[in-house]
């Protein structure tokens, strides 16, 4: 068994129940690491992974060791190792220490999150939790504490917020604000009248058609009338408006038989 799996074993003799996420900011180990000595532990049956639902509506799984494997019962929290009182050359009173534990990945976050002027953006929070760029994310690590209220995240951007005041994810933040101006958008169409679409009747007496061609051939001379018909041709052609040009050098066609 690997240094990594006689790690997670001996925690979750002593703490059962608990994700991946957990495992690895109580061992400080890389997450990625976790997943796949948990993933090698279950195949061989020395772990067992609960399905279950996070607080965030989200799919999780839990892990504990099975039942009668190793013979342990689960104590209902972590023991510590005793502290032995040193005492000082001249015999004064005894003085009690206690061992200073490491910080974990997500404490190391929320250190750096208070102690920064403002915000902060994700490349940098992962540098101070010993998390690697871009591949893993600080959010797993901070989920508890962004819903409490206690961090608060902005796309890639992190800060200290309010304890107490649960955050509310973006997008339904906006569903949230688009909501009211919506229901004022179809509440103003409901009030607005619906204006008849008018019926368009045609007239009984509609003059006919105004032939223009006809006219010009009538009031034009036939030398004026072929004149007219080469200067359109000429034009339309230089525009690019062979359809009507072509129209027109019919008609001149014609008026020159």
């Amino acid at each position: 068994m690997s240094s990594h799996a006689e790690k997670i074993t001996d925690l979750l003799k002593q703490k059962p129940s608990l994700r991946p996420v957990q495992i690895a900011d109580l061992l400080d180990i890389d997450i990625d690491v976790v997943e796949n000595t948990l993933t090698v532990l279950a195949k061989e049956g020395k772990v067992i992974g609960q399905p279950g639902v996070a607080p965030n509506k989200l799919p999780m799984t839990t892990y504990s060791l099975p039942p009668g494997v190793l013979n342990w019962s689960a104590p209902t929290q972590m023991t510590r190792a005793p502290v032995t009182p040193l005492v000082t050359a001249q015999g004064a009173a005894p003085v009690t220490t206690s061992e200073e534990k490491p910080l974990s990945k997500t404490q190391k976050g929320i250190e750096f999150l208070r102690n920064a002027p403002g915000k902060v953006f994700l490349k940098d929070l992962c540098e101070a939790m010993g998390l690697k760029y871009p591949s893993t994310s600080p959010q797993a690590y901070l989920a508890n504490h962004i819903r409490m209220g206690e961090v608060v995240r902005d796309g890639q951007w992190y800060a200290i917020g309010t304890p107490g005041e649960r955050t509310t994810p973006l997008k339904q933040k906006a569903e949230v604000a688009r909501k009211p101006v919506e229901k004022a958008k179809e509440e103003t169409a409901a009030q607005k009248p619906v204006t008849p679409t008018p019926t368009v009747t045609p007239a009984l007496n509609q003059a006919a058609p105004f032939d223009v061609f006809g006219f010009l051939q009538t009031s034009l001379s036939a030398d004026e009338w072929r004149g007219y018909m080469k200067a359109n041709v000429i034009d339309l052609t230089l525009r690019g408006d062979y359809a009507a040009a072509y129209e027109y050098a019919g008609r001149l066609a014609a008026a020159q038989v």
